[in-house]
């Protein structure tokens, strides 16, 4: 499916806006116009407008608003993205509700009358947005989980037994995304003591700009064997430029398709978003094949992909983020459909896969039945 995607819509940039917005903005309409088809027809006695207008209104308000954030610095601008991206996510739970209700409105017919019908899930819907959306905000506002996991790798030395490296992906800093969120994350770093911190993309949107902060945060961390990150496709959004100085406050050196050895011989490689970039099958066969096959290694991209590729060349970890896991069920669901490893740790041969639902979240400040994370990796040999 995901090759699928790349040869319909490559996601590329034109002068700096994404192109993503295109699709998005159809996307995002369908979504607000069927729940207010849905409140004219089953809800009458609302308010002409709230069907009609308001709904059709914010159906392009978003992506406008995701345009023009790229510029806007002053301090309210802070606060209608978090309205904007609070109605967003109200709007996916709505339009998933309304779904599931007339899809139960068409087998239940035969049973019932239809009005009887209509009747229940008019009754049922709008509470049970309201629940799901307070949940959603709740699950998005709470601190990033740590997730221990011990992996082995082949051929890692015994002086790298119980090497510990904290992964994170998916920040997201700017938006909606409280400023605290940094300062909690590399507290919690601090705590855990990682031999390695490597990070595998989308550190900051459109709008951030709180670079002081960043800095004063990530600079009372101790890392030994340094800290290492990709680019994701957010980079490519917010500006490469840009995105440079914010990997730099935070202390990350970008591995843009290329690798380094570290001095205890692990072997850490990474690229640029794959899908943003462009980059094909053939590049990274050729930073796979300047590893030595003999030493651990990690592949760091943020997007999961080319993990058979890593795993016929031997590669001993790849390390992934980008589909937060859904953050807003059903999407997750969605999101099984277009990547073949979602979420979780997967298994080939002698490589493993890592894909982190992220230490944050995009858009709406929500997470339905999903959770941000910070994974905790020992390594250990494998025997």
């Amino acid at each position: 499916m995901s090759k699928l995607i790349d040869k319909i819509y490559p996601m590329r940039t034109f002068r700096g806006i994404p192109l993503f917005i295109i699709p998005f903005t159809l996307i995002y309409a369908l979504i607000n116009f069927l729940p207010a088809f849905w409140l004219a027809t089953h809800l009458p006695a609302l308010p002409p407008w709230l069907g009609y207008t308001l709904f059709p209104v914010m159906a392009f308000v978003a992506p406008l608003w995701m345009l023009l954030m790229r510029r806007a610095a002053a301090p309210w601008c802070r606060i209608v993205t978090v309205l904007v991206h609070c109605w967003m996510g109200l709007a996916f739970i709505f339009f998933s509700f309304t779904a599931t209700g007339y899809i139960f409105e068409w087998l239940a017919k035969p049973l019932s009358g239809i009005t009887d019908v209509v009747r229940w899930t008019s009754m049922i819907i709008p509470p049970a947005t309201l629940i799901a959306v307070i949940l959603a905000i709740s699950g998005g506002l709470r601190k990033p989980r740590i997730k221990n996991l011990e992996i082995s790798c082949k051929n890692l030395p015994e002086a790298l037994d119980g090497f510990k490296i904290a992964h994170l992906s998916d920040i997201h800093l700017g938006g909606a995304m409280p400023k605290s969120r940094i300062e909690f994350i590399c507290d919690t770093l601090e705590e855990q003591k990682p031999d390695l911190l490597v990070f595998t993309g989308d550190l900051a949107d459109p709008g951030f700009n709180d670079f002081d902060r960043l800095r004063r945060a990530a600079g009372k961390l101790n890392i030994p064997c340094g800290r290492y990150g990709v680019l994701g496709n957010h980079e490519y959004y917010f500006g490469i430029e840009r995105a440079q100085t914010v990997f730099d406050a935070f202390g990350l050196t970008l591995l843009r398709n290329n690798h380094v050895t570290l001095k205890n011989g692990l072997q850490i490689a990474g690229i640029d978003d794959s899908q943003t970039s462009g980059i094909k099958r053939e590049d990274v066969e050729k930073i796979f094949s300047a590893l030595d096959p003999e030493k651990p290694s990690i592949f760091l991209t943020h997007q999961p992909r080319f993990f058979k590729l890593a795993a016929t060349h031997g590669i001993s970890l790849v390390l992934a983020g980008h589909t937060h896991n859904g953050q807003i069920f059903p999407f997750n669901l969605l999101v099984k459909l277009v990547h073949e490893q979602a979420y979780g740790l997967y298994q080939k041969d002698d490589t493993s896969l890592y894909i982190t639902s992220g230490a944050g979240w995009w858009g709406p400040p929500m997470r339905l039945f999903t959770k941000s994370e910070i994974p905790i990796i020992t390594l250990r040999p494998k025997k």
